[in-house]
Parts: structure tokens; C-alpha cells; sequence
């Protein structure tokens, strides 16, 4: 079932329209959610030895070689990486994706020691909700797979944090088609944060809608 929504809303235009089974295909106008947009930057702190950040901190790529990078607590042990900001309110951002692991949000409490495959990443851990780009959504260890593969794109993520919804979709020119939303109590700022595999990640550049 596809459904097209063209106007905006004073309150979150998502709320009213996630009551349907999550396998069901929704595509959005992007100026929904593109009036939520919001400026983010890849924090250095976090990356991983294996992560390097260009473009003024809003791309990260992996590399073989360990990078040496200053020790700090916040660093991850793996190919991961946070943002600085700590979103609360509405929020809309995309990034795009090449052959990279995942797409989320963390606390920023988060343990940062431990590779990839353990609890310590964005994917198994329970402060943390990230969306895979082989089609599965991951938190505190449970796995949802939905059919087709998103490794080369770019996803948009929707929080609206009062209200305790997070959506990630693939974006293409002038829609989004939903790809998962996941709902629960946040209890803390959340930071977008990817998992870079063995690709790259970048944070677009989300211009003004056409109202």
C-alpha cells in the first residue's frame, strides 16, 4: 500500500500514520520532514582508529591503516563514529551511504570499548537504535529483517523525541519511502552516529523546503 502526504503540519506529521503494520511501503513528501532539518557534525572525538573524518567533519570513511588518533574515552574500539550534537525536539537528517554498516542514534553514554559484533556497537547495544543497510533494524540485541538492501543510498532519519518516534527511510529526489520506525521512551539527548564498515558515510546537505 502506498501513501502520499502533501501538506505540512503544525504537530508531528508522523504520528498520525504509523499505526499500520511496519511492512507496509509509505512514501512521503520530503517537505514533511525536510522543515525539521537540522545541521550536524561528525564528533573526532568518537571515530574509530580505523575512521577517518574530511570534509570539515561531515564525512567519515573507513581505512585499513590505523589512524593515530589522540586517545580519548570517548573514542569507539571500532569503525564507528558519533555526532556532537544531542538531539531533542523534531529532527530530520540524511546521509549518504556507500557499502557502510548502519545508520542510528546513541546516547552518549554508550560504552565505547568493544568491536562491532559485540554489545558495544550501535547495533547490539541498548542505548542505541540503528538501522543496517543490508535491511535490518537493530536495539539491545534483537534483530527485524525486512527484504531488500539500502547499502548504496541515502537514508533520512526522523526523530521526534517528545514523542518518543524514530524513522529511518530511503530518500530519493522528492519523496522518502519508509523503511522502519521504532518507538519507545527516550531518557536522553540522542547523538546520530554511524558504523562505517567498509565504505563511507556522509551528513547531507538539506536545503531549505519548497513551501
Amino acid at each position: 500500500m502506498i501513501f502520499i502526504f502533501d501538506k505540512l503540519f503544525n504537530v508531528s506529521p508522523l504520528s498520525f500514520y504509523f499505526s499500520v503494520d511496519q511492512n507496509e511501503e509509505f512514501w512521503f513528501d520530503l517537505k514533511l520532514l525536510r522543515k525539521y532539518a537540522c545541521e550536524l557534525t561528525l564528533n573526532p572525538d568518537t571515530a574509530g582508529v580505523n575512521v577517518i573524518l574530511t570534509e570539515e567533519n561531515k564525512k567519515a570513511t573507513y581505512v585499513r591503516e590505523n589512524q593515530p588518533h589522540p586517545d580519548n574515552p570517548e573514542r569507539f574500539d571500532c569503525r564507528q563514529v558519533l555526532c556532537e550534537e544531542g538531539l531533542t525536539g523534531r529532527h530530520y537528517w540524511e546521509a549518504e551511504n556507500v557499502f557502510a554498516d548502519g545508520v542510528g542514534v546513541a546516547y552518549k553514554s554508550i560504552d565505547r570499548v568493544g568491536d562491532c559484533s559485540s554489545e558495544f556497537s550501535l547495533r547490539g547495544n541498548e542505548k542505541s537504535w540503528c538501522w543496517c543497510l543490508d535491511g535490518s533494524f537493530h536495539h539491545n540485541g534483537s534483530c527485524m529483517t525486512f527484504i531488500g538492501q539500502t547499502r548504496k543510498s541515502i537514508i533520512g532519519v526522523y526523530l521526534d523525541w517528545p514523542a518518543g518516534i524514530l524513522s529511518f527511510f530511503e530518500a530519493f529526489p522528492d519523496a522518502l519511502k519508509h523503511l522502519y520506525t521504532a518507538r519507545t521512551a527516550f531518557t536522553e539527548p540522542l547523538h546520530p552516529g554511524f558504523d562505517v564498515g567498509d565504505g563511507s558515510v556522509r551528513i547531507c546537505k538539506i536545503n531549505s523546503p519548497l513551501i
